[in-house]
């Protein structure tokens, strides 16, 4: 009888003739995927499930009705947005229920009374909110629609009706949740190519809020602009917390799960445990910024925070921050020495090592939930095998966290023969340190310090030249933000990354053997590298930079600044010398190296040095001359001020972090290659519609 009482309350709200006026799209929905649409179409919408306009889309595709497609399309990620934010309303609204006093003493109907009361507040609640929107899809439309599917079949409709900024925008923004997809690679890199597409397109369309406030205090927090770096930090991390209240929320859809067991309490169970595991992924998921998985992320955000606070002589703040950070990570011997160190002031006291509130709720609550699926695993042994439980909540990898790149090793550019029986060399056998004509001028011994190195011969002379004809083509404060004296007032700095070198020889504006040379020098430098100093692991490309400084007119023969102050590539260097491997500092990369270009100019010389900026070794650029060396603390280096001419350089980063791969190599490599394709076909390849 409880039972039929409560099916007749959730079949009640679902009688014809009882459908409620339906929370309405928000404004920036509509704008963002319905703009023109009528109101008509949009009350139409309010009563159509996300999946039947999928469908219709998909439908629209294969018979290649473009519009429709696109239309059917966005409607179906808007309507799909919309049903999410409106269940996370709803289940927050009903979240806290009790049972009347009369079930007291009857602890599992008790419960089951909290959980029935939960359930008849939740689903009339999405009744009132949605209607007829309120029904999911099959689990693998649910797992397409979170995977942005939709957009891979957006970017083809929109190329095909001539919209490109649309198809560029939809490619990259499927990407960033598929980056291990080759043929959407192989399309944007096509889409770059375009003389007509701008760069200002490739954006991607469902970034979170928070990522942008993230990004705006990361900026803040290197230009030492500290209350803007507070208040970005701060809001980036209430609407974290929003986003992964969202994620926890979510795993209480649809189960993915077929349960077979006859057992009542066992079927709770695995389904409790499945909701319990999505949830955990939550951390990790949100961790993602741009395509990469940034570790430890959360709690970093108050490790910037101390700092920051610290800066702005906020006590109170400093110690709430540390604090916090040292409830995920208790040991680190940075946060626990800066705490010791705080304790010495006068303004610090024990008392003020308070933990902020809702980190500490969300921690104590996945480490109880962690707690919970270790005694289902322990108590059940081996009969219940829960995937996914090992490793740590806070910086678990995922499958798809990491970018999966072609080609594990780089070739040289080669182009292809029509010339049948010619030799196509496409990898140099002569792997490591050992290539003809390349010396090794200096090691650790003679550069006073581990893991460095210095060799000549690289690169010749016309080489040399052609790069720096190359470098010409490069912008202002390229990779700075446009910043032309990033470093120094009496020096302009121009760079040009590798992508950028071959979209200039798509335009015609640079020799296209010119852009070659550029990818060609920058992997042979890489083969040295890894070669010489014996690694075990595949080296990738993280970043690459053709740059060139250059002393102003007005740049004084005294000058005693540097033209790139001390530093380390994976660690940031702090006033007191330490060098701590954390964000906003580029951890992933592992090794760094500098093929020198030109000399001719005055001053400019490369240096290793200690953390108060007294040199350890000095090395003179000229052409073909290789520095490499480790990236972290132990190479702490610079370079002295230019004081008269032009100094130009290919600076390098690599990464044993397949993740980290540097994308733009791979486009590059793509486009120069169907340059060559186009010129042989006279005709251009269009996107492929492989889904």
């Amino acid at each position: 009888m409880y039972c039929s009482w409560l099916m007749l309350v959730l079949v009640w709200w679902q009688l014809p003739g009882s459908q409620p006026d339906v929370a309405s799209f928000p404004p920036s929905l509509v704008a963002q995927h319905a703009e023109g649409t009528s109101q008509e179409d949009l009350q139409k919408l309010l009563k159509t499930p996300y999946f039947e306009l999928y469908g219709k889309g998909k439908d629209a595709y294969l018979d290649e009705m473009w519009d429709r497609c696109v239309w059917y399309m966005e409607k179906a990620i808007m309507v799909h947005k919309h049903v999410g934010q409106q269940k996370f309303l709803c289940r927050q609204h009903c979240f806290n229920q009790t049972a009347e006093p009369s079930f007291e003493g009857h602890s599992t109907l008790q419960m089951m009374r909290k959980f029935m009361k939960r359930a008849v507040c939740n689903n009339k609640c999405e009744h009132e909110r949605l209607g007829d929107m309120r029904w999911e899809g099959v689990n693998s439309i649910q797992a397409e629609m979170h995977s942005r599917l939709p957009y891979d079949y957006m970017q083809l409709c929109y190329y095909k009706l001539g919209d490109l900024e649309k198809a560029a925008g939809s490619a990259y923004t499927f990407l960033q949740t598929n980056l291990g997809h080759d043929i959407m690679r192989a399309n944007i890199a096509y889409y770059r190519q375009m003389e007509e597409v701008q760069h200002e397109w490739f954006v991607d369309r469902e970034k979170d809020k928070w990522k942008h406030r993230f990004m705006d205090g990361m900026d803040a927090y290197l230009m030492k602009q500290w209350e803007d770096a507070r208040d970005s930090l701060e809001a980036a991390l209430e609407l974290w917390y929003v986003e992964y209240d969202k994620c926890r929320s979510a795993c209480e859809g649809p189960n993915n799960m077929l349960i077979n067991k006859n057992d009542l309490w066992m079927s709770v169970m695995d389904r409790y445990v499945e909701m319990l595991l999505c949830r955990r992924r939550c951390v990790v998921r949100l961790s993602h910024i741009e395509g990469r998985f940034v570790e430890q992320l959360l709690a970093n955000v108050f490790h910037y925070l101390q700092y920051v606070y610290f800066q702005l002589k906020d006590w109170p703040n400093v110690m709430r921050n540390a604090a916090t950070y040292l409830i995920f990570y208790p040991t680190d011997p940075m946060m626990t020495q800066n705490v010791d160190y705080f304790l010495t002031l006068p303004w610090a006291s024990q008392d003020m090592l308070s933990v902020r509130p809702q980190a500490a709720h969300l921690h104590e609550v996945v480490q109880l939930e962690h707690k919970l699926l270790t005694d289902i695993q322990k108590n059940f042994g081996l009969e219940y095998v829960i995937d996914g439980l090992q490793g740590s909540a806070w910086y678990q990898d995922e499958p798809n966290a990491s970018p999966p790149r072609p080609n594990e090793e780089e070739e040289d550019f080669v182009v292809e023969e029509e010339e049948a029986g010619k030799p196509r060399i496409t990898k140099d056998s002569r792997y490591g340190y050992d290539m003809p004509g390349v010396t090794v001028a200096k090691g650790p011994r003679e550069l006073n310090g581990p893991k460095r190195m210095v060799a000549d011969g690289l690169a010749s002379e016309e080489e040399c030249k052609m790069l720096v004809h190359l470098a010409k083509g490069g912008s202002e404060g390229d990779g700075y933000d446009g910043d032309k004296h990033v470093h120094t007032e009496f020096e302009r700095f121009d760079g040009l990354t590798v992508l950028q070198a071959a979209e200039l020889a798509k335009r015609g504006a640079v020799p296209v053997d010119h852009a070659e040379m550029y990818l060609n020098l920058s992997n042979k430098a890489r083969r040295y590298v890894h070669g010489y100093f014996h690694l075990k692991h595949q080296l990738y490309f993280t970043y690459t930079h053709l740059v060139c400084r250059t002393a102003e007119p007005y740049s004084p023969d005294d000058r005693t600044d540097l033209s790139h102050p001390i530093h380390a590539d994976n660690c940031h260097l702090l006033p007191d010398g330490t060098c701590p491997k954390k964000l906003p500092a580029y951890t992933w990369r592992d090794w760094s190296a500098i093929l020198y270009l030109n000399d001719g100019f005055t001053g400019g010389d490369f240096i290793f040095a200690h953390a108060n900026e007294s040199v350890q070794a000095s090395v003179t650029p000229r052409c073909g001359r290789l520095v490499g060396f480790s990236a972290g603390e132990e190479n702490l280096h610079g370079v002295k001020a230019v004081l008269k001419g032009r100094r130009c350089a290919l600076a390098m980063w690599y990464t044993m972090d397949e993740r980290y791969n540097e994308v733009e190599h791979y486009q590059a490599r793509k486009l120069l290659q169907s340059l060559h394709k186009h010129r042989k076909k006279g005709s251009k390849e269009k996107p492929k519609e492989e889904l």
